[in-house]
């Protein structure tokens, strides 16, 4: 007999139910049919999330990979329900993890290995060129995601910054769907069947979907639950702020003592946070417009389990401590470089993450989540698949990166103020440039783009003032807004797909006066853009009519990514 926890119940046609569990004994997932192969009813069906079974079964083999959890449970005996305590996202994680179960944090598009691709509308979904090996994981959010039906369907959006409308997943779980599912919550994924439409040549593939989530909750005063936030565990209101309650050093917390607000002493040079607390919300240590602090060490207790955006970007920070139960780590929440200290030393007990080369890894290393040393030239190791939100922002020191080929994903602003960046190889994989990707990476002069890239994001390239020419493969259909504002030196952009979306202020803004960060908000160097027809006709409508003589219409679509402009034809 295996000891085995129910974790999801899904709906199904002809109103069965799929039920998915965790064998603790032969550290694997497993989906659960009745002695003949078969879903059992709603009615019929005797398992309840949170439950533990002791089954006798064997492996199906009905259906082909992904989909290797189907088992045939023959004998079965319920011997009761996981502990109240365990029941966290913390503790439950930490089971996952020690029966070898697929637990991924940061972008959605890390889980299933990467492999997950997106249809024009949004929709996830494998085929046949990469299949992972397993059909279900959980995934600790690192954003909110939020309710967003679609004809009638229960469905659920996700927005990491990268593509403009975010991601859409299908729920179809019977528990009440929220409008919120906050960030820091551990969501259950799995893929569909194999399909594709009767009347269509389309391949087939496994759509993802949604089916659970645990989110942490606290107990407030009256004794009744109320999750850590409705909207965002980390992220701080101005409601939060006038209802606060200062320590005897004036660190800001709320009324119940779970959750750091604001750092509001600039006379300490260490501080240790109230033992109970959970949070540490965006920015709490952060250096701000009107207040910079002296802290040189950070002391965090046991009971922290998530930590906010840029929580500890403040400018002298010499020592910081992750404690064992942190499971959730937010962008940039760290300092990367100043010119003018010491790398700040981190220590890590989070079996979540671990510190290797002034570097923050999570995935069991194959996401490099935040880096905070001060060197020149970084060399990213084979094996990491994607770079988290802000992973080197602020980075002054950096001026060369190198980015390894097994990278699929690159988080939204993950370079942004690496003011000295000059060279920068972005590997073949890639299919998104998120947002503010390369913002104020003024001393950059030169890159290429691969034609795997499909989308690039809102101000991708802001104030790049170094930037010279850019050639725009053909496998690009989206640009963002404001992608080239302020790339006051770009001489040549040549445009070589048929665009479906032209973001506002592409080229930025006129102005009466410069623009004091960049000199200019307008490309002002521009000679041509070089594109298609079809992009011809968008541009027009986007573009200012005595700007219309920089647009130049090449014939040949065959040509290839790092071509000059002597190898196009022009229509003049």
């Amino acid at each position: 007999m295996s000891k085995v926890l129910i974790v999801s119940k899904t709906r199904m046609a002809n109103d069965n139910v799929c039920v998915g569990g965790v064998d603790f004994d032969n550290k694997r997932s497993v989906r659960l049919m009745n002695a003949n192969g078969y879903h059992e009813s709603q009615d019929e069906c005797p398992y309840d999330i949170w439950d533990v079974w002791d089954c006798d079964y064997h492996s199906s083999n009905q259906r082909p990979a992904p989909h290797v959890e189907d088992v045939n449970v023959f004998n079965r005996s319920k011997q009761g329900v996981l502990k109240s305590e365990l029941r966290s996202t913390t503790e439950l994680a930490k089971l996952l993890k020690q029966s070898n179960i697929p637990v991924f944090s940061g972008s959605l598009m890390n889980c299933f290995d990467g492999k997950l691709k997106c249809t024009q509308h949004g929709t996830l979904f494998i085929n046949e060129e990469s299949v992972p090996n397993y059909s279900t994981c959980f995934w600790i959010c690192d954003r909110i995601v939020k309710r967003s039906d679609f004809k009638g369907k229960v469905r659920y959006n996700y927005n990491d910054g990268i593509r403009n409308w975010g991601y859409n997943i299908s729920y179809v779980g019977l528990a009440d769907p929220p409008d919120i599912i906050p960030a820091g919550s551990l969501i259950r994924l799995s893929l569909a069947h194999w399909w594709s439409p009767s009347d269509s040549e389309d391949e087939e593939r496994c759509y993802l979907q949604l089916s659970g989530w645990i989110k942490d909750n606290i107990t407030i005063k009256d004794g009744s639950q109320v999750s850590l936030r409705e909207e965002n565990l980390t992220k701080v209101t101005e409601y939060d702020i006038k209802n606060g309650i200062e320590d005897e050093y004036g660190m800001l917390y709320s009324r119940d003592s779970k959750r750091l607000l604001r750092y509001n002493n600039d006379g300490l040079e260490e501080y240790k946070v109230k033992d109970g607390t959970k949070i540490i919300c965006d920015y709490a240590f952060a250096d701000r417009g009107d207040y910079a602090s002296f802290l040189k060490k950070i002391i965090l207790p046991d009971s922290v389990t998530h930590i906010g955006k840029f929580a500890f970007s403040c400018f002298t920070l010499q020592s910081l401590n992750i404690p064992q139960n942190v499971t959730f780590i937010d962008g940039g929440f760290i300092q990367a470089d100043a010119v003018k200290r010491e790398k700040p030393t981190l220590i890590c007990d989070s079996s979540f993450f671990k510190v290797y080369d002034d570097v923050l890894y999570a995935q069991e290393g194959e996401s490099l989540h935040s880096y905070f040393g001060n060197a020149s030239t970084i060399i990213v190791h084979e094996g990491v698949k994607s770079i988290g939100a802000y992973a080197f922002y602020s980075c002054h020191s950096m001026r060369s990166i190198i980015l390894p080929n097994s990278l699929l994903n690159i988080g939204e602003g993950a370079f942004q103020y690496c003011t000295s960046l000059r060279n920068v190889n972005i590997p073949s994989k890639i299919k998104r440039m998120g947002d503010d990707l390369f913002y104020d990476c003024r001393s950059l002069q030169q890159i290429t783009i691969p034609d795997s890239v499909i989308t690039i994001g809102k101000r991708a390239f802001y104030g790049c003032r170094s930037l010279k020419t850019l050639i725009i493969p053909e496998s690009v259909r989206d640009i963002g807004d404001e992608a080239f504002y302020g790339c006051s030196s770009l001489q040549t952009i040549t445009i070589l797909g048929d665009l479906r979306t032209i973001g506002k202020d592409l080229l930025g803004k006129r102005t009466k006066q410069p623009v004091e960060l960049f000199g200019h908000s307008m490309c002002i160097s521009l000679k041509k853009i070089i594109l298609s027809k079809d992009n011809m006709e968008k541009f027009k409508r986007i573009l200012p009519e005595d700007l219309w003589d920089k647009l130049y219409c090449f014939e040949n679509k065959m040509i290839k990514s790092g071509s000059q402009d002597d190898d196009l034809s022009f229509q003049f």
